[in-house]
């Protein structure tokens, strides 16, 4: 866009940019982790690689295996292609089919549920997620899995239980969103401050016009909360390692 043709537009975003998993990246770091699985339901949506990106920036980018799998089925651009193996088209349609009948509406490929409508997809996730989570779960040197929002958390609880794998005390687990989901079953999960990005796209909507043309060129984004709770323990000598962490915002860090 040509910001100097419309200097009074300004951009929000909200739980597509790299910050949250920076911030989720950092708070691991305090407890100790230098090693994480990020488990990502598509592999090319902005949000899943801004997520895996700020993780990056956080750990260093050989300390995050990203573990990645059904790449069609998000992709907007491919909504009227027929991509990928037949095996993932009966996927993907029959749980279109499921929540259509459910009354939910959503883009052709898109086939992830709300976290609250797990139990209905739990089957067909698990069949879905499982070779990711068993690309993860032969990572020995991840301490701790970081999934891409809630949803896949919670599949990744009922994975990780069905292998014998108790989190947090074999395996720390994070994600984002924070819905009711995460409370309810104790995850350690990003909070993305919806609330105050409203008040500062309302402020900006009734005095914000004097912003200047290069204010108004960086989107805005309303710092989120990495909400901690039982999913996330310290690993190692966190009082040598993990206590607080050292390093610049946004600096690539080197392989550790």
């Amino acid at each position: 866009m040509d910001w100097q043709r419309y200097p009074r537009i300004r951009m929000f975003t909200v739980a597509t940019s790299e910050r949250a998993g920076l911030d989720v990246g950092k708070r691991l770091y305090t407890l100790g982790h230098r090693h994480v699985a990020y488990i990502s339901p598509a592999r090319h949506s902005s949000w899943c690689m801004n997520r895996c990106e700020g993780l990056v920036k956080a750990l260093g980018r050989e300390n995050v295996h990203e573990c990645a799998t059904g790449r069609y089925w998000f992709d907007y651009a491919l909504q009227e292609q027929q991509r990928g193996p037949p095996e993932e088209h009966r996927l993907r349609s029959e749980a279109r089919a499921r929540l259509l009948t459910a009354g939910c509406v959503y883009p052709p490929d898109y086939i992830l549920p709300s976290p609250e409508r797990y139990p209905a997809f739990k089957a067909l996730l698990l069949q879905w997620l499982g070779p990711a989570f068993e690309e993860a779960l032969a990572d020995s040197t991840a301490t701790a899995w970081v999934t891409a929002n809630d949803v896949v958390a919670l599949a990744a609880l009922d994975y990780l239980g069905d292998h014998g794998i108790t989190v947090p005390r074999d395996l720390s687990l994070a994600s984002f969103d924070d819905s009711y989901q995460a409370f309810a079953n104790d995850l350690t999960s990003y909070n993305f401050g919806l609330h105050a990005l409203a008040e500062a796209l309302l402020d900006y909507a009734v005095r914000g016009h004097g912003s200047s043309t290069r204010q108004a060129a960086v989107p805005a984004e309303a710092p989120g909360t990495v909400m901690v709770r039982q999913s996330t323990q310290p690993v190692g000598d966190t009082a040598r390692r993990g206590a607080y962490y050292p390093f610049e915002r946004g600096v690539v860090l080197e392989t550790t």
